[in-house]
């Protein structure tokens, strides 16, 4: 092991001997990508890892990843022992992040990283939205929009937006937009019936939920103030759609399963289950019997 050196140099590294960098601006690592990439290593390596070393450290892992953690990751799928690494000075962890920032623009990160990207920039290094914009290469206005977003929204929303999740089951960026303006309480209640909508539908599920919980409503009073003619269809065909999938969902686990999970139950269990699911039926009977009329 050599002693930390103020100059760059290149080595075969375990890969045991490397660590992720804490953090790193990516988050999602594709799995069919990997697969690729695994297999290409496999070939030969096209470019070298960037690492540094820890600073007083006498045993593994002994260095940090600062570029490379995708192909460190297929090295390892690939069952390989060793990379080619270049070994750059140890620097604070602001500029190493923005360095990861930028060497992963190659392989473009997701709006989700991005922002987080952006808020930990900010923090690391109190850049202004201008500087932001510059050093990432992203606009000044989608700068504004990720800050906005990361600020107004619950930490427990802002998750829902992760690229990890599938994109049914994700807060689109302009729907999170939408989200960030309410309370944090009404953001936990509607961001669960928002994932995968578009931003049309979210905002018309908006207006109805607040026309809904604020005013007395009936077909009789009219337009309300920010409400548009397309607002309920908006709003009832996401509904249903949710339902839907919801209910196709569950409907395919099979009759065993639910007569293991009501087995060691009380009976009363059973009992309200079944009032709840025709009780559900009722009302969709009657939003049937309403649109087709």
């Amino acid at each position: 092991m050599r002693k930390p050196s103020n100059r760059a140099y290149v080595v075969e590294v375990d890969l045991d001997d490397v660590q992720p960098m804490e953090g790193q601006p990516r988050i999602h690592f594709d799995p069919g990508e990997m697969d690729a990439l695994a297999e290409s290593l496999g070939v030969s390596q096209e470019q070298p890892i960037i690492i540094c070393q820890k600073p007083e450290v006498t045993q593994k892992p002994h260095y940090q990843l600062n570029d490379g953690e995708r192909r460190w990751r297929g090295a390892q799928k690939e069952g390989m022992q060793t990379l080619l690494a270049i070994v750059v000075p140890w620097e604070d962890p602001g500029t190493r992040f923005e360095k990861a920032f930028r060497a992963n623009l190659g392989v473009p990160l997701s709006p989700y990283e991005k922002m987080l990207s952006c808020v930990r920039l900010k923090e690391f290094k109190g850049y202004t939205t201008t500087e932001l914009a510059r050093r990432t290469s992203i606009k000044p206005s989608t700068v504004v929009l990720y800050l906005g977003i990361a600020a107004g929204l619950h930490p427990d929303v802002l998750k829902m937006m992760s690229p990890e999740r599938l994109a049914s089951d994700r807060l689109r960026l302009l729907v999170a937009r939408e989200l960030s303006k309410l309370q944090h309480e009404d953001q936990l209640r509607l961001a669960p019936e928002m994932l995968g909508m578009n931003e049309q539908r979210a905002r018309a599920l908006v207006r109805t939920d607040h026309r809904l919980r604020g005013n007395v409503w009936s077909p009789s009073i009219g337009s309300t103030k920010g409400r548009k003619p397309s607002d309920d269809f908006y709003a009832v065909t996401a509904a249903l759609e949710r339902i839907e999938r919801n209910a196709s969902y569950y409907a395919g686990l099979g009759k065993a399963l639910y007569q293991s999970m009501f087995s060691s139950r009380h009976s009363a269990d059973k009992k309200s289950t079944v009032r709840a699911i025709r009780a559900s039926i009722t009302y969709l009977e009657k939003i049937l019997a309403a649109v087709e009329e």
